[in-house]
């Protein structure tokens, strides 16, 4: 099974990322059925953190270098990828 090629969204995601500067973007990642170990392993090698794996699922979700994002996202083994977006908390004050 070939790699995934970045979809528009996640091309513009990582596009912002860079723009705005930052240093790593979480990714949500499917990956194909027992792949999931590899996978977690191989984003390693490439230098992200992967904060939670999940093989019953095939899922894992990691902290990337912007820089290393769009390469990461197109490792074998991995179905789809999604960039987590940070969620801005609103002001509680009245």
């Amino acid at each position: 099974m070939a790699a995934p090629t970045l979809a528009p969204r996640v091309k513009e995601q990582l596009d912002a990322a860079r723009l705005a500067r930052r240093e790593t973007v979480v990714l949500t990642i499917s990956t194909v059925e027992g792949r999931t170990a590899s996978t977690a392993q191989a984003l390693r090698d490439l230098g992200a953190t992967v904060e939670s794996e999940d093989a019953t699922v095939g899922y894992l979700r990691a902290s990337v270098p912007v820089a290393l994002a769009a390469r990461a996202a197109t490792l074998e083994g991995i179905s789809q990828v999604d960039v987590e977006e940070p969620i801005g908390v609103p002001d509680p004050t009245p």
